[in-house]
């Protein structure tokens, strides 16, 4: 467990090993950034109702990356008493140096301007995957803050994994019958055109020679490509008579 010091705020952090963590001297932030902000008061109950509502993590971050808005999946994941335990703390005291510097470059780029949405893993032991969706909020041509919406992925991602490592294991299976197939029928190819019968495959439907090996070819005195396509009959193998019968 480590403790850290907020200084906007003047709270003490400390992250316990399960994740969670505990605070003291977190007071809730100044109601005055609704204001700022142009949010009428009696309307702030309302968006929280909606924000809360949503089950993945929504927050809100202003130009110095600290926390002004936040729901109650927020509060859930990082295991704290209530949203005070939360707001006024800066993004790099929640995560930690690990977890923030991992995806700094993103919320950089979004403070900057430019929407955000990439998969990363919220924590060094790498077992949660999660989807984050980084906004801007531009106010009169000026980045003001920005919108985080963050969804837990880990079983989406657990099970695009095995997909893939059945879709791989069904293709290795294709890939070794298709060689067994094949290494069957050079077999019987081997077989069929070394033999010493003469020996000629007819197609059923219209009865005409579809392959003959070299003692078929000899036998009959027409080559292999005289043979092939025709009939019994055309070829004068047999007779109307024998074909009646």
């Amino acid at each position: 467990m480590r403790r850290r010091g907020n200084e906007p705020t003047g709270c003490v952090r400390e992250e316990n090993e399960d994740r969670s963590l505990s605070l003291e001297g977190c007071g809730r932030a100044s109601e005055d950034f609704h204001v700022r902000m142009g949010i009428d008061p009696s309307e702030i109950e309302l968006l929280e109702a909606v924000i809360d509502a949503i089950p993945g993590l929504v927050s809100y971050w202003d130009q110095d990356l600290h926390l002004r808005v936040v729901n109650d999946a927020y509060v859930k994941w990082w295991q704290v008493p209530n949203k005070d335990a939360l707001l006024g703390r800066t993004m790099l005291d929640i995560l930690g140096e690990p977890r923030f510097r991992r995806i700094e470059p993103r919320i950089r780029a979004a403070l900057a301007g430019e929407r955000q949405e990439f998969e990363t893993v919220t924590y060094d032991t790498a077992q949660w995957h999660v989807n984050m969706h980084v906004v801007p909020h531009v106010r009169g041509g000026n980045v003001q803050g920005i919108a985080v919406a963050v969804d837990n992925v880990t079983r989406s991602h657990e099970a695009r994994l095995a997909a893939e490592a059945l879709n791989e294991l069904l293709e290795e299976r294709v890939r070794e019958r298709t060689a067994a197939l094949k290494a069957s029928e050079e077999r019987l190819a081997t077989v069929f055109r070394s033999s010493p019968m003469a020996i000629g495959i007819r197609r059923l439907r219209d009865e005409r020679l579809i392959e003959v090996n070299a003692h078929f070819a000899k036998l009959t005195g027409f080559s292999r490509e005289e043979l092939l396509g025709r009939t019994s009959l055309e070829s004068g193998l047999e007779t109307n008579e024998i074909a009646r019968k």
